[in-house]
């Protein structure tokens, strides 16, 4: 399934099952992703949440963004062309006060930390899913 590589988990365990605590990462580390970088070139500013560049995931996600992960803010000292790179690869490096911060083809955002916004758009109208929860 999506972020659940049954075939790895087969393949470790050498069961159909299932065993209880594998831990096996759900993106392939070995596997080269097609990047193309999009909206930012050296010597840019960058924050938390821009989008720099594209991945055609599978036919399902035709284009996974890569963003810069929350907490990095800074100029662009290097980015890498449009290319096949692992997931690992720092295809961008952030450079501020002298610290260089590296972004990565995947990143970890905590799901209690909201994504970034310039404001809060008010609904108008109620969301109706026509299912009842109980």
């Amino acid at each position: 399934g999506i972020q659940r590589p049954l075939e790895r988990i087969q393949q470790l365990s050498q069961s159909v099952f299932v065993p209880r605590g594998v831990d096996v990462p759900n993106l392939d580390r070995d596997k080269a992703w097609d990047f193309t970088p999009q909206n930012v070139k050296e010597g840019d500013i960058v924050t938390g949440g821009d989008v720099v560049g594209v991945i055609r995931e599978n036919g399902l996600f035709k284009a996974h963004r890569v963003m810069v992960p929350p907490g990095i803010t800074g100029r662009v000292k290097k980015l890498l062309p449009a290319g096949k790179y692992a997931i690992e690869t720092n295809v961008l490096e952030v450079e501020e006060a002298g610290k260089v911060s590296g972004v990565q083809l995947y990143q970890r955002w905590p799901v209690r930390e909201a994504r970034p916004v310039v404001e809060k758009l008010q609904g108008c109208t109620a969301l109706l899913t026509c299912e009842r929860v109980i």
